[in-house]
């Protein structure tokens, strides 16, 4: 029991000790003091962050603009070499040697208006029966049904028109006018890699457009 009161007071610090622990508001200067660089920073990490967020949504706005540019440029691209492919087809479809009858003389037209479009794949003249020339076939071979390049839509109408086959061939129709009636269509057919070269001519230029 004598020993009990010694252990008490052993705890409890002694006078010199606790002068020489800072008061508790200097303590709490001293914290401010140690954090005062970071709360200084705090403006410009947060001015940084936006500065970030703005340049990234200008750089997002540039990107849509020049993609709605290309998209716009290969639109006019295809536009421009269907015109001009559809043109030659009339012009083609005008020949005399059709009005009289000359097969002979109309297939070496179409085969010179063909070297002039590497692109196309092939020239028919079918009618509403069957096919009565087609370029891809030796003139004695016997040519595939009317149906695989149908023109019925060409044929009623008299207009010209642009579709894609099922198997994703393009078809450029345009109507053979004979003594003032539509009595057949001559076809052009692109196979699909003749768009894929339209794309990539369209892709230069906007990579050259971006430089």
């Amino acid at each position: 029991r004598s020993n009990a009161p010694a252990k008490v007071n052993a705890r409890l610090p002694s006078p010199q000790a606790a002068a020489l622990q800072p008061p508790p508001r200097n303590r709490a200067r001293s914290r401010l003091l140690l954090l005062s660089p970071l709360l200084a920073a705090l403006p410009l990490a947060a001015y940084a962050v936006v500065l970030f967020l703005g340049l990234r949504a200008e750089r997002a706005a540039d990107l849509a603009a020049d993609l709605h540019r290309t998209a716009g440029g290969l639109a006019a691209m295809a536009e421009t070499e269907l015109a001009a492919g559809t043109r030659a087809l009339e012009a083609l479809a005008g020949s005399p040697r059709l009005a009289a009858d000359d097969a002979a003389g109309f297939r070496e037209e179409a085969q010179r208006l063909l070297a002039l479009h590497p692109a196309w794949h092939t020239l028919a003249l079918v009618d509403a029966e069957r096919q009565r020339m087609n370029l891809r076939f030796p003139v004695e071979a016997a040519l595939p049904p009317a149906g695989e390049l149908p023109v019925a839509r060409v044929l009623q109408t008299g207009l010209g028109s642009v579709s894609v086959l099922p198997d994703g061939q393009l078809t450029l129709r345009v109507p053979v006018r004979v003594n003032g009636g539509v009595r057949a269509a001559l076809v052009a057919v692109l196979p699909p890699a003749a768009l894929g070269g339209l794309l990539d001519r369209g892709h230069g230029v906007r990579l050259r457009a971006v430089r």
